[in-house]
């Protein structure tokens, strides 16, 4: 029997990937970036840690973060990282744009 897991990594593999890489998206099953000179713009897939093996739990991030504004918040708060994870919330509230997808539904 396949369980949940699998069957979202094949979903993210054969189905997902494939879509954003046709629209300029690079990356891998969870975590895809649009390449721009100025712009980190990046969607990210979590799972939840209360998944189970018949039930995966997601959610997809997007980011769209001004890349010298990061440099700038990387001055501020050395333990950023070069390249900001679409997984992870940076910065105060309202710093960066970053939702999750359910956020952009009406």
């Amino acid at each position: 029997m396949t369980t949940a897991q699998e069957q979202l990594r094949s979903m993210l593999r054969e189905d997902v990937a494939p879509a954003l890489r046709a629209v300029g998206f690079r990356g891998t099953e969870r975590r895809f970036t649009l390449p721009d000179p100025n712009w980190f713009a990046q969607i990210g897939v979590q799972t939840s840690a209360s998944s189970t093996a018949e039930r995966s739990k997601l959610t997809i991030r997007v980011q769209l973060i001004s890349k010298s504004r990061w440099a700038k918040a990387r001055e501020e708060r050395g333990y950023y990282p070069v390249k900001p994870s679409p997984n992870t919330n940076w910065g105060r509230a309202g710093e960066f744009w970053q939702v999750r997808a359910g956020q952009l539904i009406d």
